[in-house]
């Protein structure tokens, strides 16, 4: 982070970082996509959710919450078998007020939007609370309005 500021990171943008410890979950990470180099241009889309969890989570009887994680998850096999990949979910409780977070990369918005009118009916937001970012993919990093063109890293070297 020092060097992050050092270089000139925060000068132009207010920002909140979220850090996150990735848990063992296969049923959340892809493994074989984590292992590959460089991003998929067919995958354009970046969703990233947190989430924690309430008071109905805790109130919930061991029929109800594992019907509802049984009806997520396999919502979660219909994503990846439209292309979804989903890189892990991470504990973020130590660094922040969420409990855990996701970051999904997907082939478009009517992907995504599918996939929540079916997350809705399986249960996935009736034991948290979540907030959800959506963005593309930007194959040239920016600071501020100053396109970062000059690096290696933006020339895929």
């Amino acid at each position: 982070m020092d060097d992050l500021e050092r270089a000139g990171d925060f000068k132009f943008a207010d920002s909140e970082h979220i850090i996150g410890v990735r848990l063992h979950d296969l049923e959340m990470t892809d493994e074989a996509y984590l292992d590959l180099d460089g991003g998929d241009v067919n995958l354009p889309l970046g969703f990233f959710a947190l989430w924690r969890q309430t008071d109905a989570f805790y109130r919930a009887g061991p029929e109800e919450w594992t019907e509802s994680n049984r009806a997520v998850r396999s919502v979660f096999k219909v994503a990846r078998a439209q292309g979804v990949r989903i890189l892990g979910r991470f504990d973020c409780r130590w660094s922040t007020a969420w409990d855990y977070f996701t970051f999904w990369l997907l082939p478009s918005l009517e992907t995504l939007e599918g996939i929540m009118d079916q997350l809705e009916p399986a249960g996935d937001f009736k034991f948290a609370d979540s907030r959800h970012i959506i963005g593309n993919l930007e194959p040239h990093f920016r600071f501020g309005r100053h396109l970062q063109t000059d690096t290696d890293w933006s020339k895929g070297e």
